[in-house]
């Protein structure tokens, strides 16, 4: 992989690269930004490769990178951080402790911090207070954090794409399906109806969930999506008339930039 035109820049000149590394089930995001430079890059976990393609994206020795880390997978968290141990690179990762101390300091009230994930802990800090956060990654996660910055709960739910698999998987006449992304409401074929299920069951949650969030707490409460399944499922959530929403397709990676980095934060929020 071609290293950039701005890493090259930035080797001539030897300035620091701050790193925001998100270990998530299915990826690893990597993202570079230094001062307006901004890439992003992607490695499939299940990539052979991985640690070689990770290690290319440093493929030189003048430059100074801090690299900041936020995981849900310790198997693929031990391969990237053996990467940054063989570089000599500094990288911070986060951790309980400093969730802690970043909601005691910025008065956030997030009673199950002990147990949640760190994509969804950056999820809400990233995001300002009264969101709906509908986080669209390996799983399918709605959040609300409310006026006062408290963590009000959440639910998961299968991504879009597993529905085919787990029918496959837990019934017997039912073979795996292609997903028809545009699929009708109701259907007489089999791969048409899973695809409907898929795309519009998902949708129909997401819809509904937003307006008994928004009825039970705050009606004024922003929507905001994120996460990589989100492409699957706009043109039906477009259709349902939620209102007004946001999608930041850096959410997690600004929380963590936020936590580390603030001048970064502000960057990525733009």
């Amino acid at each position: 992989m071609k290293i950039e035109f701005f890493l090259l820049i930035n080797i001539i000149l030897n300035v620091k690269i701050n790193v925001y590394i998100d270990i998530g089930n299915t990826s690893v995001d990597v993202v570079f930004i230094k001062n307006d430079f901004f890439r992003r890059y992607k490695i499939l976990n299940s990539d052979e490769r991985l640690e070689k393609k990770l290690e290319k994206l440093f493929d030189d020795d003048k430059t100074t990178y801090f690299a900041y880390i936020s995981s849900v997978n310790r198997k693929i968290s031990c391969k990237v951080i053996n990467v940054l141990d063989k570089l000599n690179i500094n990288y911070y990762s986060l951790n309980t402790k400093i969730m802690l101390d970043y909601c005691k300091e910025n008065g956030y009230e997030i009673s199950n911090i002990d147990i949640l994930g760190q994509d969804l802990f950056l999820d809400l800090i990233a995001s300002e207070e009264d969101s709906i956060i509908i986080d669209l990654g390996t799983a399918s996660k709605i959040l609300y954090l409310d006026k006062e910055k408290r963590f009000v709960g959440g639910m998961i739910f299968p991504n879009v794409l597993l529905a085919p698999k787990l029918l496959s998987s837990s019934t017997d006449l039912i073979s795996e399906n292609h997903i028809d992304f545009s699929p009708s409401l109701l259907s007489l074929n089999t791969r048409e109806a899973i695809s409907s299920g898929a795309i519009n069951g998902s949708s129909f949650i997401i819809y509904q969930s937003i307006l008994q969030i928004k009825n039970d707490y705050s009606k004024d409460a922003k929507v905001i999506f994120t996460g990589g399944y989100f492409s699957f499922l706009e043109k039906k959530i477009q259709s349902l008339n939620i209102g007004s929403y946001i999608v930041s397709s850096n959410l997690v990676i600004a929380g963590l930039a936020k936590i580390f980095n603030p001048t970064d934060f502000i960057y990525l929020k733009k």
